[in-house]
């Protein structure tokens, strides 16, 4: 299955995200932050760090998020480096400046990834 198939069954892609994330809290929350942040965008047909392997399982590769960073905004830039810290664990430079970045809504969101990455709340 490819991602754009995958993108074209009606939500399909994001189904199958979180079912791979699914079990490791911090990898839960950076793929809900990917799906949910700017209006899907980061989760759209094409994307680099969206892969597929030969059994149609469409999995996140966080490892080359930064290799595209220059090509998005900055705020889009803030919102993958969260999602490449929390995928892998790595520490996230400059969080005054990711919240400081934010409109509300994104606010809001990382907010509540960061606490499911935490605790595994969603509330």
């Amino acid at each position: 299955m490819s991602p754009t198939t995958s993108a074209a069954n009606g939500g399909g892609m994001t189904a199958e995200l979180r079912n791979w994330a699914r079990g490791c809290y911090s990898t839960e929350a950076a793929v809900e932050l990917l799906i949910m942040a700017r209006g899907g965008r980061f989760v759209e047909p094409g994307q680099p760090w969206l892969r597929t392997d030969d059994r149609g399982i469409t999995w996140l590769d966080a490892q080359i998020i930064g290799r595209y960073s220059d090509a998005v905004s900055s705020g889009e830039r803030h919102i993958l480096a969260l999602v490449e810290a929390l995928a892998l664990g790595k520490p996230l430079e400059d969080v005054g400046g990711l919240m400081a970045s934010l409109d509300p809504y994104h606010l809001g969101l990382v907010l509540a990834v960061l606490r499911h990455a935490g605790c595994g709340s969603r509330a």
